[in-house]
């Protein structure tokens, strides 16, 4: 591998899934195809929501890792402290190679699907906490050491799309409200842990907390 990976692209389909929620799976397509990867998936370190964006090829390993547990088993959860830190990981910062292909999580959940090795790729913008996660398949190998400085690169450059798509998600959010205001519907919104968020119309809401944004479930594949 090691081809330079086009950043821009990637930044652009995270824009058009702020502006439009529905594409963010088209998004984790472009991310993908984007960073030659076998896969890649978004989850929300900080969520509990059932939504998990995914390109295509994750689907069937992704219904396996809720379906059998293995999201109460991922081995990658410990390295969040070190995402967090570095804005980027892989699971070199926790095992190696022969420990990898000893483990249950990734002989007896990846392998059947022929994939391996991933890099965690930090998104953050004040208090959201996103992993964009890419996967690798066994015959492609893991991301190399320049690969990972790309992606140390690409944290940097999506904190800042983070904080659009955040903004944009407060104005969708208002508007949405107002919209149901007009047509004199009952509505509530939802905050990442499924509890009513009361929002008043005078530009903030009653708890001082934000309104409620796109949030999928929390776990690392």
């Amino acid at each position: 591998m090691g081809a330079a990976f086009d950043f821009d692209a990637i930044g652009v389909a995270f824009v058009e899934a702020a502006l439009d929620p529905s594409r963010w799976d088209a998004a984790m397509e472009v991310a993908e195809k984007a960073t030659g990867s076998a896969g890649a998936l978004l989850f929300d370190i900080k969520g509990h929501l059932p939504h998990v964006p995914c390109s295509r090829t994750m689907a069937p390993s992704l219904d396996t890792y809720v379906r059998d547990d293995w999201i109460d088993r991922d081995e990658r959860y410990r390295l969040v402290n070190f995402l967090d830190r570095k804005g980027v990981t892989s699971e070199f910062d926790l095992l190696t190679s022969d420990g990898i292909a000893r483990h249950p999580y990734y002989q007896e959940f990846l392998a059947p699907f022929g994939l391996r090795w991933c890099a965690l790729v930090k998104i953050a913008a004040g208090d959201d906490f996103w992993a964009l996660s890419l996967q690798r398949s066994i015959r492609q190998g893991p991301f190399t050491p320049d690969e990972m400085r790309q992606l140390a690169d690409l944290s940097r450059q999506l904190g800042s799309v983070a904080a659009v798509a955040r903004a944009i998600g407060f104005g969708r959010a208002d508007a949405a409200l107002d919209a149901f205001g007009a047509t004199e519907t009952p509505a509530i919104m939802l905050d990442r842990s499924g509890n009513c968020a009361p929002v008043q119309r005078s530009g903030g809401n009653a708890s001082g907390t934000r309104p409620a944004d796109y949030a999928p479930a929390s776990g690392l594949l």
